[in-house]
């Protein structure tokens, strides 16, 4: 059970923390805004709300909680995929910022009550699985990037310019001014258009988090609802001897 909570540590620690890396360099295109300005308020919601989550945790369990949260992280970052102002860019990064706001500390705090035994070593494991995480999907979100940025070049220009996988900035430099500003504007409009593809494909990490949620709190459910695992009765035995 631990290797699918770890797993699911994997997902959630991408979808909060992957996109939120790249938001400058994608709405900035996308959106024609600050995406430091909405990480920054997306940040503010997380501290906010925070502070609401063992209300929420209480009412709904921390699975159904995850579930929320990962059901509106999917609807918030492919609507962010779609942003091409600062309403539409700042209505998505609200539900997208809403959605995340629980996933992390819940995540931990989920690892704590399930497998008590494993203390501070498996809370250590969460954190390093999740800045794992972090780490490749950022290398992924800017693979999904360029690769859509080339397809969207015109075959023409792909020839002048691509080499391999890479637009190569020897070739763009050997090019006619002329040529090079119409190239150049090319590759512009390629690059605002693949902007768009690493939120929408990052937004099939939460939906499927929202399969691996929903199914656990029906395994829950089954045997009684959501319980934290007791510890206690083993400690009194060895207190015994």
């Amino acid at each position: 059970m631990f290797l699918l909570w770890a797993f699911c540590m994997l997902l959630t620690a991408a979808t909060e923390l992957g996109p939120q890396s790249w938001q400058e360099s994608v709405l900035r295109r996308t959106a024609g805004i600050s995406g430091t300005l909405i990480l920054v308020y997306t940040s503010s919601l997380m501290f906010i709300f925070r502070h609401f989550a063992g209300a929420i945790a209480h009412k709904l369990s921390p699975i159904g909680m995850l579930v929320g949260s990962s059901i509106l992280s999917a609807i918030g970052l492919f609507s962010l995929s779609y942003a091409f102002n600062f309403l539409t860019a700042f209505l998505s990064a609200t539900i997208f910022g809403l959605g995340i706001v629980f996933f992390w500390p819940t995540m931990l705090g989920v690892t704590a009550e399930r497998f008590p035994k494993g203390g501070a070593f498996l809370l250590g494991i969460m954190g390093c699985v999740g800045n794992l995480a972090v780490a490749a999907n950022s290398y992924v979100i800017g693979g999904i990037y360029d690769n859509y940025t080339l397809q969207n070049l015109d075959t023409t220009v792909r020839d002048k310019v691509v080499t391999g996988s890479k637009i190569d900035e020897d070739k763009l430099k050997a090019l006619a001014k002329d040529e090079r500003e119409k190239v150049d504007l090319a590759i512009e409009d390629a690059r605002d258009k693949g902007a768009r593809m690493p939120f929408r494909y990052v937004s099939i990490l939460p939906t499927c988090l929202v399969l691996i949620f929903s199914a656990i709190v029906l395994y829950d459910r089954s045997r009684g609802g959501y319980k934290p695992e007791e510890i206690r009765a083993e400690a009194a035995l060895a207190s015994d001897y």
